[in-house]
């Protein structure tokens, strides 16, 4: 703070300019862009830097797991588990009489719901803000979820049970339609749809030990975190997400799955010309996105951020080198909002 002549306290603003949200919302109605901050700003436990670093500050998993993973050079759970159940299946095709894999498996997978479980809210904490939230999504073609959590699909079954398949996921009885462009239609009496993927997979996504795919649902909302649980417990589904490090051990886990690849390839590259983007920090382990979308007609790029931040000016110059180095053929401009202004995300 300064003082003026007055001897009143004034606020000293960085150089950047930042606007608020609604002085450009209808310019941005094509692509949304979710990442962790927009989950945080519901919950403060979703201020985790891995699942798997939970699980260890936790205690959730044995000395013997983390040489699993240290083995494998990975922090993927979904990684892990398919290759101990892989393990354990040829193990039993040769007679080859092996405990420990078993027992590998069955540790990892109550370290993951244990860890899940303990970061993630129950429905009813957070089920005042879904409609907000439900009125910020709707206005865009496109939203794609950088989260694992259950917030947005919350807010899709919030919102779909008032307005009928409004918010599509392009899941069909479960299984994914990779011609997802077909349901760009709106639905009866609807005059817009909005489509909503995961490109890092999400909690609500589940492949079964032989690779199959699907989508886990609950006839009532606040049941849904149960029943994903129970599905994990039953060791015979495992949560398709990606929790992997780095941008290239990302882009593996991605190509090994049929929904993460065509979100990947087809969805990321069609966002629009005008992408909004609200908590995600463009972090290098997600360049890969980045570079997904910039592949696409991207001209200009809204990036939502908390004016109260320190170095706030180094963070945009930062991220606008990042999109710039991303878009190697054109010009994008980028524009900054303030996270916390009226009609953003969560605030009414």
């Amino acid at each position: 703070m300064n003082q003026n002549r007055s001897g009143v306290k004034m606020r000293t603003m960085p150089k950047v300019k930042v606007v608020d949200w609604v002085d450009i919302s209808e310019d941005f109605r094509e692509g949304l862009i979710l990442g962790n901050g927009a989950s945080i700003a519901l919950h403060q436990g979703f201020a985790y830097r891995s699942l798997l670093e939970e699980a260890r500050k936790s205690q959730f998993i044995s000395e013997n797991v983390e040489n699993v993973f240290d083995h494998l050079s990975t922090t993927d759970f979904e990684r892990v588990l398919r290759m101990l159940w892989h393990t354990s299946r040829i193990n039993k095709a040769l007679r080859i009489k092996d405990k420990k894999t078993t027992e590998a498996y069955e540790s990892i997978r109550a370290a993951l719901v244990q860890t899940v479980t303990t970061i993630h809210p129950v429905h009813t904490k957070i089920r005042a803000n879904l409609p907000h939230i439900a009125k910020f999504m709707k206005r865009f073609k496109t939203v794609v979820s950088l989260n694992y959590d259950l917030l947005v699909y919350w807010t899709m079954l919030w919102a779909n049970e008032r307005h009928r398949n409004r918010f599509k996921d392009c899941f069909d009885h479960g299984e994914f339609d990779s011609d997802w462009q077909d349901y760009r239609e709106p639905y009866g009496t609807a005059t817009r749809s909005t489509l909503v993927f995961y490109p890092h997979g999400n909690l609500a996504l589940a492949t079964d030990l032989d690779g199959n795919e699907s989508k886990l649902s609950a006839s009532i909302a606040s049941n849904l975190l149960s029943t994903i649980e129970s599905k994990w417990n039953s060791g015979e589904h495992a949560p398709l997400f990606v929790s992997e490090g780095t941008s290239k051990q990302k882009v593996a886990a991605i190509r090994r799955s049929h929904y993460l690849k065509t979100v990947y390839d087809s969805v990321l590259p069609e966002l629009g010309k005008r992408v909004a983007i609200l908590g995600w920090s463009l972090s290098p382990g997600d360049k890969h996105i980045l570079k997904a979308i910039a592949c696409g007609k991207l001209e200009e790029v809204a990036v939502s951020v908390r004016t109260s931040e320190p170095r706030l000016e180094e963070k945009c110059t930062e991220i606008q080198k990042k999109i710039q180095e991303a878009a190697t053929r054109r010009t994008v401009k980028v524009i900054f909002f303030d996270a916390n202004s009226e009609g953003c995300w969560m605030n009414a």
